[in-house]
């Protein structure tokens, strides 16, 4: 054989090596990222079985809530969400909104307050809440409480949260949802 043929044979011999060397690094790279794939997806599903049971606890202690709101001598019985267009300041808009409250309670009630507030789809609040002082409310007495909410334009506030408050303590809150 001729010296340029052995070259030639070196040469071709030496890039089938390096090929298959490049294939086989490519090989591993591509069942390392599959394993890793198959970790991944596995970790997945626990963290949705994960969700799951954590959505199942939210909706029991949702429920919980909801019976003991009923149980307060002191409660929301009526949200009505007027709505409305009045400019605050800047970009801030005050809506009105009409909440019944009732005294189940065998005696006079003070120093209650009454706060109703938007939420946006992420959950932060949207504007400012107000606050409703109630000077005092009668045992057995239903009132009709006209207040205000306020929410920044621009924002896609999708709850409405009226919270009543004996001092520090809620005694109830209704929450009320618009969609997106």
């Amino acid at each position: 054989m001729t010296t340029i043929k052995r070259k030639a044979l070196a040469f071709i011999l030496i890039i089938v090596i390096a090929l298959s060397v490049a294939s086989w690094l490519v090989y591993n790279q591509i069942n390392k990222l599959q394993n890793q794939i198959s970790e991944l997806q596995a970790q997945n599903g626990e963290l949705q079985d994960q969700i799951s049971r954590l959505q199942g606890q939210i909706r029991a202690l949702q429920e919980q809530l909801n019976e003991s709101h009923t149980s307060s001598p002191v409660r929301i019985v009526a949200v009505n969400y007027i709505g409305g267009f009045n400019p605050v300041v800047g970009l801030l808009i005050a809506s009105q909104v009409n909440v019944t409250v009732l005294n189940n309670y065998t005696s006079a009630l003070s120093g209650l307050t009454l706060t109703p507030k938007f939420l946006e789809s992420n959950g932060n609040e949207s504007g400012l809440p107000y606050t409703y002082q109630i000077d005092e409310l009668q045992a057995g007495e239903t009132r009709e409480i006209k207040t205000w909410v306020s929410w920044s334009l621009g924002t896609s506030h999708t709850t409405l949260v009226v919270t009543l408050r004996l001092g520090e303590l809620v005694m109830d809150e209704q929450i009320v949802g618009f969609g997106t």
